[in-house]
C-alpha cells in the first residue's frame, strides 16, 4: 500500500551524496516525534497505537516485500504512571508488520541505548534504496566507555552512601548516526557517535553518511564523511565497503590526508612561518578530534572511541614543524611541550629529518644564551618518599643550601661546603607537620596527591594506606585504560608533567613547566577546587628560593633540551644549556637565585653553579651583580637549507 506523507515531523530527505540510482523516486519519508507519542498515524492505512511506549521516530517500509506498508520504529517503554525522565529505560528498534486486520504487534530489534545513555530525539530517513539511517541525540554519563570488570571472589564489599547516583554525575551530548539494513529483520551495520562540542574540549566534528557503489559489485557501500572545525576545515573521505563479513574501512583515511597538510605545514616553516603554524595546528586538532591514539578523540565508531590511526606519521611531523616555529618565535613553554608529547611513541612518529628540525631549532636558542658552569661538590641524596621536596635552594645570593639528613651550605664565593646545624630534611611537610605529601599519580578522573602522616614516614619509607588523595586536576582517561575501574601501573605512574615545588600556609604549590598552580585544601585535606593557576608575581611567600624565587618573579625549570628560565613579572622565557656531566645523567633539582643571576642543579651526582658566560669560577662581587639569565629573545640566525625527506 504506498503512503502519503502522514502527520509529524518530516525526517530529512536523502543528502546529495546518495546514490540518484539507488534512490527510489518515490522513496517513503520518515516521521520524527520530538515529543514522543504513543500513536502514529498514517493515510490509507489505520492508525498504529503502541500503548505503554514513547514512538520518536517511524519509517514506512515493506520489508517483508508482499507488497503492505510495514514500519520501522524507534521507541522506548513508557510503562502507564512512570516518569520518563526519572526513570530512563533503553529504547530499541521495533518493526511492525502490516496485517489484514491492522498492525500486528511491535517487535523489538535490538536496544539503541544502555544503562550509560538516555534518548533525547530520534529520526528514521531512507538511506538509498535499501539502507535507513537513524540519527539519535543522546545524553550519556560523561565516560562510560569500558565495561566492568569480572567481580573477584574475595574483593571487599562496595562503600556504602558516597555514591554518585547517575543523575548526578556529570553528562555529555552524544549525536549517533545508525546504518540499518532494509530487510526482513533490519540489523545495524555501521554507527558513529559525535561528542557535541563543549567549552575547552577538542574541534567539533560533523559527519555525514552516504549510500554508493564504490567497487561495483552491485551492493550498496558507504562514504562516511568527516569534518573537523579549524580554520579551514579537516575535510576527509573515508569509503565503507559492503562485504559479507560487514563494512570494511579504508585504513588509509585519516592519515593520508593529515600527512598531506602536514607535507604543506613542512613546506612552508622556513618562509612562512604562519602558516606552516596554521597548517600544522589544523593537522593536530583533527588528530586529536579523531584518533583513538590521542586519548581526546571526539568520535565513536560502533560503541569505541575514536578512529585507530595507528602511530601517526602526519602528527608527529606536523608537531615538529609547531615545535620549531615555535622555538623561533621565543614561544618556548609551548614548543618544549611539543617536545615532550612527541615522547609518546604510542602516538607519534618522526623521521630522523623531523627529529633534526627540532634540533636545530634549540641548538641555535642554546648558542645565543651561553651559560657558564662549574662543578661542585659530590652529593647524594637518601631518605626520601617517592615525592620530595627540592634538595637545593638559595638561602641568599651568595649561598645554596643542600637538604636532607645532614643539611649543608655550600658558598658560591670559596666552595666550602658546611654543616648548617640545623634541620632540612627532604620531607614535603604540611605548615604545621602533622601530614607529608608522599607521592602523585593519575586516576581514571585525574591527577592526585598521596598525603600520609607524619609518622608513617619512617627513613623515606611511607608505612600504611594514605591519609588523603585530592585530586589536583581533572583529566580523561589515557587511552587503552580500563575506565572507569582503574588504569595500569604504568598509566598510573603518570604525572602530567606536575611537581610539587611546597606545601604552604596557602595551599600545595605545582609547577608544570612555566605555570604555577595553587590546590587548596580543606582541614579534612579535601580540595576546595581544581588547582587553579598564578599569574604574574601571584604565588606563596617561599622560606628560601628553589625552582621559584622568594618574590616569586623567576622559575627555572628542567626539561630535555636545557634548564628554561621564565621571568614571571615580564612573561619572557630563555632557554640555557645543561652542563656537560656525561651521558645519561639527568638534571634535577633546579634552583635559581633570589635575583635571577645564578642557577644550581644536581647532575651526574654532582652540584653545578652556572652563570652567564662572563662569570668567573668565582661568584660576582655583591657590588656588581651579573646580569639576570633572561633577556629580550634575539632575533633567530638564518637557518641553512635541510632536505627534508618525503
Amino acid at each position: 500500500m504506498p503512503f502519503k506523507r502522514p502527520q509529524g515531523v518530516p525526517a530529512k530527505a536523502p543528502s546529495a551524496g546518495d546514490d540518484p540510482a539507488a534512490v527510489p523516486t518515490r522513496a517513503p519519508e520518515g516521521l520524527s516525534f520530538p515529543e514522543g507519542t504513543s500513536r502514529v498515524d498514517l493515510p490509507e492505512a489505520p492508525p498504529f497505537e503502541h500503548a505503554g511506549a514513547r514512538v520518536f521516530a517511524a519509517l514506512p517500509v515493506d520489508l517483508d516485500a508482499d507488497g503492505d506498508g510495514d514500519l520501522l520504529l524507534v521507541s522506548q517503554p513508557n510503562p502507564e504512571g512512570e516518569d520518563p525522565t526519572t526513570t530512563p529505560r533503553p529504547a530499541a528498534l521495533e518493526t511492525v508488520e502490516r496485517t489484514a486486520g491492522g498492525w500486528a504487534p511491535a517487535e523489538a530489534l535490538g536496544a539503541l541505548t544502555d544503562e550509560h545513555c538516555a534518548l533525547e530525539a530520534a529520526t528514521l530517513r531512507p538511506l538509498g534504496s535499501r539502507l535507513a539511517l537513524a540519527a539519535l541525540e543522546l545524553s550519556c554519563l560523561a565516560e562510560p566507555i569500558a565495561p566492568p570488570a569480572p567481580p573477584v571472589d574475595d574483593a571487599p564489599p562496595e562503600p556504602e552512601g558516597d555514591e554518585t547516583s547517575p543523575q548526578e554525575m556529570p553528562t555529555k551530548a552524544l549525536r549517533e548516526q545508525r546504518v540499518l539494513s532494509l530487510e526482513a529483520r533490519p540489523r545495524t551495520l555501521f554507527r558513529i557517535g559525535l561528542e557535541s562540542e563543549g567549552e575547552g574540549e577538542g574541534a567539533k566534528v560533523q559527519a555525514q553518511l552516504a549510500s554508493l557503489d564504490h567497487d561495483g559489485d552491485g551492493h550498496p557501500d558507504l562514504q562516511l564523511d568527516l569534518e573537523v572545525a579549524s580554520a579551514p576545515p579537516v575535510r576527509l573521505k573515508i569509503p565503507l565497503l559492503n562485504r559479507p563479513s560487514g563494512l570494511a574501512r579504508d585504513s588509509a583515511e585519516p592519515e593520508q590526508t593529515l600527512l598531506a597538510i602536514a607535507n604543506e605545514a613542512k613546506k612552508a616553516r622556513k618562509r612562512q612561518p604562519k602558516n606552516a603554524r596554521i597548517a600544522a595546528e589544523r593537522v593536530l586538532a583533527a588528530h586529536r578530534a579523531l584518533c583513538r591514539e590521542s586519548g581526546e578523540a571526539r568520535v565513536h565508531l560502533d560503541g569505541v572511541r575514536g578512529l585507530p590511526c595507528g602511530v601517526s606519521l602526519a602528527a608527529g611531523r606536523a608537531a615538529s614543524v609547531l615545535a620549531a616555529v615555535a622555538a623561533a618565535q621565543g614561544k618556548l613553554a609551548e614548543s618544549l611541550s611539543l617536545v615532550t608529547a612527541l615522547e609518546d611513541g604510542g602516538r607519534f612518529r618522526m623521521t630522523d629529518n623531523d627529529r633534526a628540525r627540532i634540533d636545530y631549532a634549540f641548538e641555535a636558542l642554546l648558542e645565543k644564551h651561553p651559560i657558564h658552569w662549574r662543578r661542585g661538590p659530590a652529593v647524594a641524596l637518601a631518605g626520601a618518599p617517592p615525592l620530595r621536596r627540592p634538595a637545593l635552594a638559595f638561602s641568599d645570593a651568595q649561598h645554596v643550601l643542600v637538604r636532607g639528613p645532614a643539611p649543608r651550605s655550600y658558598d658560591l664565593g670559596t666552595g666550602a661546603l658546611s654543616p648548617i646545624g640545623m634541620g632540612g630534611d627532604l620531607l614535603l611537610r604540611q605548615p604545621d607537620g602533622a601530614h607529608v605529601i608522599t607521592d602523585l599519580f593519575r586516576s581514571c578522573e585525574g591527577y592526585h596527591l598521596r598525603v600520609a602522616t607524619a609518622s608513617q614516614v619512617v627513613a623515606g619509607v611511607v608505612t600504611g594506606a594514605a591519609a588523603a588523595e585530592p585530586r589536583i586536576l581533572a583529566a580523561r582517561p589515557p587511552a587503552g585504560s580500563r575506565c572507569p575501574e582503574a588504569l595500569s601501573s604504568q598509566q598510573a605512574r603518570d604525572r602530567g608533567g606536575l611537581n610539587v615545588l611546597a606545601w604552604t600556609r596557602r595551599g600545595v604549590l605545582l609547577q608544570r613547566l612555566n605555570t604555577l598552580l595553587l590546590l587548596e585544601l580543606d582541614d579534612a585535606l579535601e580540595p576546595t577546587g581544581d588547582a587553579r593557576e598564578l599569574s604574574g608575581r601571584d604565588a606563596p611567600r617561599l622560606q628560601h628560593s628553589t625552582a621559584l624565587t622568594v618574590d616569586g618573579r623567576w622559575l627555572a625549570v628542567a626539561v630535555k633540551r636545557g634548564i628554561l628560565v621564565v621571568d614571571r613579572e615580564r612573561g619572557t622565557a630563555q632557554l640555557r644549556a645543561l652542563p656537560d656531566a656525561g651521558a645519561g645523567s639527568a638534571p634535577s633539582d633546579v634552583a635559581i637565585s633570589p635575583t635571577g643571576t645564578q642557577l644550581a642543579l644536581l647532575q651526574g651526582g654532582y652540584l653545578w653553579i652556572g652563570g652567564p658566560q662572563a662569570a668567573r669560577a668565582e661568584a660576582p662581587p655583591a657590588a656588581v651583580p651579573a646580569p639576570p639569565l633572561v633577556d629580550a629573545p634575539p632575533p633567530a640566525p638564518p637557518e641553512p637549507d635541510v632536505p627534508d625527506e618525503g
